[in-house]
């Protein structure tokens, strides 16, 4: 067996062990669950139910205030496709450290989704803001930046 043949079935051999090995553990990583009673945990349960179209849910993270001015009806109609349009297949990180600013948490996060296409694939990503209070002893949403008419009325 010659040089060149022998370097070529080592190279081949080391591609197909990185892709299967890729392949792997892209299909079993799983997100992290994030610490019960923090305010990250809320946003993660938040975008969670969003994603999977469980909106009552969802709409229960916000404050009591909020849910009143963006009643379930209108959060519905407002929401309805954010899941499926914007969280599926997307990657989530969590940027620290958070703003504490007297009973308000402020959450940062970046939201990043590679969009295939047929000249290549791209990444977009996003920063999110969520500031949270503590209400009844649970981290509830009282203000974020999705471009949602309801909440921005709500904010006001």
């Amino acid at each position: 067996m010659s040089g060149i043949n022998r370097y070529l079935i080592i190279v081949s051999a080391g591609l197909f062990i990185l892709i299967v090995s890729s392949l792997v553990l892209a299909l079993t990583t799983e997100v992290s669950t994030l610490e019960e009673g923090t305010p990250e945990r809320s946003v993660q349960l938040f975008l969670e139910h969003l994603k999977n179209d469980r909106f009552s849910e969802a709409h229960s993270f916000l404050t009591l205030d909020k849910q009143k001015t963006c009643n379930a009806v209108l959060f519905l109609r407002q929401f309805s496709d954010y899941g499926d349009s914007q969280l599926q297949d997307s990657n989530i990180s969590w940027n620290k450290p958070n703003q504490e600013i007297a009973q308000a948490t402020i959450v940062n996060l970046e939201i990043s989704r590679i969009e295939p296409s047929p000249f290549g694939s791209s990444e977009n990503s996003y920063q999110e803001s969520f500031t949270l209070i503590l209400e009844d002893n649970i981290w509830k949403i009282s203000e974020f930046n999705f471009p949602m008419h309801c909440f921005k009325e709500a904010l006001n």
